[in-house]
C-alpha cells in the first residue's frame, strides 16, 4: 500500500509535465477550425445539389420507360409525362437551390471567384445536358446539334456513327433521285414564270399563270382535236 501511494505521488508531477503539451498536440486552432467548418457547409451544399440530380435522372429513367410502354401498346403516356416533369422539376429546382445557395454564402465560406464561376459551371451543365436528351428522346434533335456531329463526323464511334451516318454507296441511288426531283421542279418553276410573264398564255395575263378563259381554250381545242381523230378513224381507208 506504501508502495503504491509512492509510485502515484511520483507520477503525478510527471503527468502535470507532460499533460499540457499532449493538449496542445490535440488542440485545433481557431482557424483551421473554421476552415473545416466552411468545408462542412460546402460538401452539404453538395449533397443536396447531388440529391436533386439523382431524382431528377431517376424519374426521368422511369418517365422515359412508361412512355415507350404506352406507346407500343398504343395508350397516351401521361404517366411518363408526369414523371418526366417531376424529373424537371427535380433538375431545374436543384440547379436553382445550389446557385441560390453559392450566392447567399459565397462570403460567410470565404469563396473565390474562381470557385464561384465552377460552382455556377457545376449547375448549369448537368440542367443543359438534361434538357438536350430530353429533346433527343422526343423525336426534337435540335439542328445545331447534328450540324456539330457532322463536322466530327470522323471522330465519332463506329456505334454512334453507323447510327447516325449512311455509307455513300447507300445514298448513292437516293442523290439521283433528288437530283431528278431538283431538275424536274426547277423546269416547273420555269415554266409557271414564263406562264406569269405572258409567255404561254392565250390571252396574255400579267399576273396569273393561267386564266379561266385560258382553261377554257385549252379544254375546246382538246375538244375538236379528239372530235377530228374520232372522226378520221371512222372513215374507211380507200385503195389508190
Amino acid at each position: 500500500m506504501f508502495r503504491l501511494r509512492s509510485a502515484t505521488a511520483t507520477l503525478r508531477p510527471a503527468a502535470a509535465t507532460l499533460l499540457p503539451h499532449r493538449c496542445k498536440s490535440i488542440a485545433v486552432p481557431t482557424a483551421d477550425a473554421g476552415k473545416i467548418q466552411r468545408w462542412g457547409a460546402r460538401l452539404a451544399i453538395d449533397n443536396t445539389y447531388l440529391s436533386y440530380s439523382r431524382n431528377a435522372i431517376i424519374s426521368t429513367v422511369a418517365g422515359g420507360a412508361l412512355i415507350q410502354y404506352h406507346k407500343a401498346e398504343g395508350k397516351p403516356p401521361l404517366a411518363g409525362a408526369g414523371l418526366l416533369f417531376m424529373g424537371g422539376m427535380f433538375m431545374y429546382v436543384g440547379s436553382g437551390l445550389y446557385v441560390m445557395q453559392i450566392y447567399k454564402l459565397a462570403g460567410p465560406m470565404r469563396l473565390s471567384r474562381l470557385a464561384v464561376a465552377w460552382s455556377l459551371f457545376n449547375a448549369i451543365w448537368p440542367a443543359t445536358l438534361w434538357s438536350i436528351s430530353l429533346s433527343c428522346m422526343l423525336d426534337e434533335y435540335p439542328p445545331w446539334l447534328l450540324e456539330g456531329l457532322r463536322r466530327v463526323e470522323a471522330h465519332l464511334p463506329q456505334v454512334l456513327h453507323s447510327s447516325l451516318f449512311f455509307d455513300p454507296p447507300a445514298l448513292y441511288p437516293v442523290c439521283k433521285v433528288l437530283q431528278g426531283v431538283v431538275a424536274h421542279e426547277e423546269a416547273r418553276l420555269q415554266t409557271v414564270r414564263r406562264h406569269a410573264a405572258g409567255y404561254w398564255s392565250l390571252t396574255k395575263p400579267k399576273r396569273a399563270p393561267l386564266t379561266d378563259l385560258d382553261v377554257v381554250s385549252i379544254i375546246v381545242r382538246r375538244m375538236c382535236a379528239a372530235t377530228l381523230l374520232s372522226r378520221s378513224n371512222r372513215q374507211p381507208s380507200r385503195l389508190v
